[in-house]
């Protein structure tokens, strides 16, 4: 009788542990079914609070200086910080989460280096708030990016600046394209001068004016001078002669860049 509790014991201690192995294994597989936590669903929501925070930090803190104006930027950062290390399942969206991070480091290293009011620093300000300004367009374009009603101005005027950098930069573009593939033709006029001209037609959808070229001349040692083509307007379609001179070099190759330009609405 004895024998035979001992051994229901026994049995009932086995049935119990292979049961509880069997549900550890089932949840260790349900984990693993799971697969990686991305951060994809959250991510547009950390980066509208940032954005947020800094904006009420701006609201009621002096930010006219580099440490005001660096501690507003830091506030965002310290938000976001979780997005520079978490998995996404979006690879694109990654990539503009990053860049954006990268933007508020960006403006962090300019108030680091240069102080508010120089030249330098409202040069450099800017080329970092126009790269902010055109991702935060791309993330609201590609990933409904949005924030309360109450930060909706000042978010909208970063999206109409991210909107303006992105069509300058596209028109930059088509034009610089249009300029590379220009045939500039060098005409000896004696003694040392030489004149450099281009037929070059408008092949963009752009309405120019005001537009002013730079021409870099490259001698046999690769030494560059820069000389200046010009046209007061350009239109659709219109084939226009730039002529530069040479200012005495004899051009082994040449390079051509937009310089500035208007468009014509």
């Amino acid at each position: 009788m004895r024998e035979r509790i001992i051994r229901g014991i026994l049995v009932f201690a086995l049935t119990a542990c292979a049961i509880g192995l069997l549900a550890c294994s089932q949840q260790g597989n349900t984990a693993s079914n799971q697969g990686p936590n991305y951060i994809d669903d959250r991510a547009m929501s950390i980066l509208a609070r940032g954005f947020e925070k800094r904006s009420d930090y701006i609201k009621t803190n002096d930010t006219t200086s580099n440490n005001g104006l660096k501690a507003a930027v830091q506030i965002e950062i310290d938000n976001d910080v979780e997005l520079k290390t978490a998995q996404f399942e979006d690879s694109k969206m990654q990539e503009l989460v990053l860049s954006y991070l990268n933007s508020l480091d960006d403006q962090t290293a300019v108030l680091d280096n240069y102080r508010i009011g120089t030249a330098d620093y409202y040069t450099a300000w800017e080329k970092a708030y126009n790269n902010r300004s055109k991702i935060i367009k791309e993330l609201v374009d590609e990933y409904g990016l949005t924030v309360g009603d109450q930060y909706k101005d000042s978010f909208d005027e970063l999206i109409a600046n991210g909107t303006n950098v992105a069509n300058k930069e596209a028109s930059d573009q088509a034009i610089n394209e249009m300029l590379n593939a220009a045939s500039w033709e060098k005409e000896d006029l004696g003694y040392g001068n030489y004149r450099y001209t281009a037929i070059i037609e408008n092949t963009t959808e752009l309405d120019l004016k005001n537009v002013s070229i730079v021409l870099n001349l490259f001698d046999a040692d690769d030494i560059k001078t820069e000389t200046f083509a010009n046209a007061q307007t350009w239109r659709q379609g219109e084939k226009v002669k730039f002529e530069a001179w040479g200012n005495g070099v004899d051009a082994a190759r040449i390079e051509a860049i937009v310089q500035y330009y208007s468009i014509d609405s």
